[in-house]
């Protein structure tokens, strides 16, 4: 979708003291988002968390994030690091002794997730003299830009604690001179991103460091839907289980209902403390199908669903493997000239060869190559077709 940001409006100016910059700024923003640079003098990571709705969006649609964050260091640092010599490692064994104080929270695991799935990137600036203070981030749909510069950092305190304050430009509705901003503000982050810009040293983030922060990793993107999806009916799927999590906020979800009892009761393993926990043993299909039933009925009673971005990316995984497996399938039936599934063919023949004293036709070896590849399969050849030996094949490899 194109001109996401353009569609909706947001203010010349944010204040931290009167406005809820999360909601009304970074969420908002960011669930239209495509890409989201940023460059801040300081960091950490529980700011992700406030905005993780806004992220999720980003990841999606298979979106990049990159941070540059300073390191305060004295002028002979500098020079040493410049120069490569071993003050680098001791400067990097500070920065990795403050990772290593923090805990394995929701708040590192959400920066771990998205830094083990490239999403994002994190570069760290030296300064020659003084502190690296620029604070400006720039965030792109397909087609537009929204620019913000002020005095707010990327950390908690800077958006519930501190008095700050930023102003935007929007690339779709500014005046020319605000739009040299934005161009300019793109300029430098990029300079600064290549390490162009003089007196400053952006290095990538150190490998011991990056390797660090993924260790904190959890299998998902780790979310708080409760505190950011108020008010709905939230999907989720944790530990190989799809979980309803009741948000709302009035009974309009009655689980005594003729539409629960009769449609999705019959998935349920249990409920307990508001959360409904459907069996283990629902296929992918199944969950399709239990959204689709609560996403109608939502509709109807005009509340909202959520599906959580763990049950999205489950379902996608189990669709794509489905495509690839129709794909294998098909290329099998019809022997296509493709090297991957020749090469393999090879190395099957030659094992059922060796462990089958009865020797397979070539279309019945084919067809043994097609059961131990596809796992469930049909077979409904004429009699004497040589079903039999095509299953003793896949036994034989097997």
């Amino acid at each position: 979708m194109t001109n996401e940001l353009r569609n909706n409006e947001f203010r010349s100016s944010y204040k931290t003291t009167k406005d809820d910059v999360i909601n009304e700024f970074y969420i908002k923003a960011l669930s239209l988002a495509k890409n989201y640079d940023r460059v801040s003098a300081y960091f950490n990571s529980e700011i992700i968390t406030l905005y993780s709705k806004g992220i999720e969006y980003i990841v999606n649609k298979n979106g990049k994030i990159r941070f540059i964050f300073s390191c305060s260091i004295n002028e002979k640092d500098y020079e040493l690091i410049k120069s490569g010599y071993a003050e680098r490692e001791n400067v990097y064994s500070r920065l990795l002794s403050q990772i290593e104080d923090l805990e394995e929270s929701k708040d590192t695991s959400n920066l771990a997730f998205l830094i083990s799935s490239n999403i994002c990137d994190i570069k760290i600036a030296f300064t020659k003299e003084g502190i690296f203070h620029d604070k400006f981030g720039l965030i792109y749909d397909n087609e537009d830009i929204l620019y913000f510069r002020g005095s707010n950092n990327e950390t908690i305190a800077a958006v519930k604690n501190n008095y700050e304050s930023f102003e935007t430009s929007c690339s779709w509705n500014c005046d020319e001179n605000e739009l040299q901003k934005i161009k300019n503000a793109m300029n430098d982050f990029n300079d600064l991103w290549n390490n162009n810009t003089y007196g400053v040293l952006v290095v990538d983030c150190p490998e011991v460091i990056r390797n660090k922060l993924i260790s904190f990793k959890k299998s998902i993107l780790n979310i708080d839907y409760k505190t950011i999806y108020d008010d709905s009916l939230i999907l989720d799927y944790h530990d190989n289980q799809m979980i309803g999590i009741n948000n709302l906020k009035s009974s309009i979800f009655d689980m005594n209902s003729l539409f629960f009892q009769s449609n999705i009761r019959i998935y349920i393993e249990k409920i307990e403390e508001g959360a409904i926990r459907f069996k283990r043993s629902l296929n992918y299909n199944d969950l399709i199908h239990i959204i689709n039933l609560l996403t109608s009925y939502s509709e109807k009673k005009s509340f909202q669903v959520v599906v959580s971005f763990a049950l999205r990316q489950y379902i996608d995984m189990n669709n794509m493997h489905i495509e690839l497996m129709k794909s294998l399938g098909y290329s099998i039936k019809k022997q296509l000239s493709n090297y991957n599934i020749e090469n393999d063919f090879s190395i099957f023949k030659n094992k059922v060869n060796d462990e089958l004293y009865r020797e397979l036709r070539e279309p019945q070896m084919w067809n043994s190559y097609h059961i131990v590849k596809l796992k469930k399969s049909a077979n409904f050849s004429v009699p004497g077709s040589g079903k039999t030996s095509i299953v003793y094949g896949a036994y034989a490899y097997l």
